[in-house]
């Protein structure tokens, strides 16, 4: 057990760092249970305290992406990378707090020591996104009807185009989500390498020049909208 002559703080002052914040804020232990669920997080969600702290954190998010895949679980990577001392992106969760609450969230992971853990724990400083998740839902379809000259497809039938593998449509897929290099291959548990290698192979066949005009095409052909891919199919 790590002492406080090391200079680390006690959970409850930790906590009191960020009770007044803005954001939404929770922290989970490295077993995955909520220790602590500011007001920000309250308002936010819609989630007492008293119904968070303690609870599995997973249990309580219930977060998904944007294919409805599971993101929130036990040892999800998050947890993983804060427990391994590895830096986390912020990202883009669709939490589930409730079977009538859906909403969009931005997470940012802060990495803490505290008095009672040998290991670190997770603050979760989130936001809500819903309003720039809308817009960008709006811009994406503009940029098709311009691009393409018609209206965005809703869905598409049939063989994938252009000879795309399961693993190139997944790629699309995450890089629609607006998912990095780094994310992608986190995802997909590759090297950035062999990510990067995806999302070339997949803008040749394509025969686009960006990532851009992949999403776009993507868009327009409906595959975006279509059903996730298992990792059997890769």
């Amino acid at each position: 057990m790590v002492h406080d002559d090391e200079g680390l703080l006690p959970l409850r002052r930790l906590a009191a760092l960020f009770e007044g914040a803005a954001d939404g804020v929770y922290f989970v232990a490295p077993d995955q249970e909520i220790v602590f669920w500011n007001a920000a997080a309250e308002r936010i969600s819609g989630v007492p305290a008293e119904d968070a702290v303690g609870r599995q954190c997973y249990d309580v998010i219930s977060g998904t992406d944007f294919l409805g895949r599971c993101y929130c679980k036990q040892g999800c990577a998050t947890i993983s990378c804060v427990l391994r001392d590895v830096s986390v992106e912020n990202y883009d969760v669709l939490a589930r707090p409730s079977p009538t609450r859906r909403l969009w969230v931005n997470v940012s992971i802060i990495a803490l020591r505290a008095v009672e853990y040998d290991q670190p724990i997770a603050a979760h400083v989130f936001r809500a996104v819903e309003a720039r998740r809308r817009e960008s839902t709006i811009l994406a379809n503009e940029m098709v009807a311009a691009v393409s000259g018609s209206e965005p497809a809703t869905s598409v039938q049939g063989p994938q185009p252009r000879g795309l593998t399961a693993r190139e449509i997944e790629v699309l897929r995450l890089l629609a989500s607006g998912g990095s290099v780094r994310a992608i291959a986190e995802q997909l548990v590759v090297t950035r390498a062999t990510a990067r290698n995806h999302i070339d192979n997949l803008m040749g066949k394509l025969g686009v020049h960006s990532r851009l005009e992949a999403v776009v095409y993507a868009a327009h052909h409906g595959l975006l909208e279509a059903q996730p891919i298992s990792p059997g199919d890769a």
